[in-house]
């Protein structure tokens, strides 16, 4: 694992343990019951990260 994220990071850190035990603690609980159909991205933000071709 890298000590310091790349400047294409969308959150400016890289993804925790705690983060993605969040994300599994709340689709365990009942607060989650409306939460159908869809996985949880626990990436910070890569996913939807459009990179630019170089020139």
């Amino acid at each position: 694992m890298r000590a310091v994220p790349g400047p294409r990071q969308p959150m400016g850190r890289l993804v925790t343990t705690e983060d993605v035990a969040g994300a599994v603690a709340h689709l365990a609980s009942p607060h989650s019951g409306s939460t159908t159909g869809t996985g949880p991205a626990v990436d910070g933000g890569m996913h939807g990260l459009r990179i630019r071709p170089r020139a």
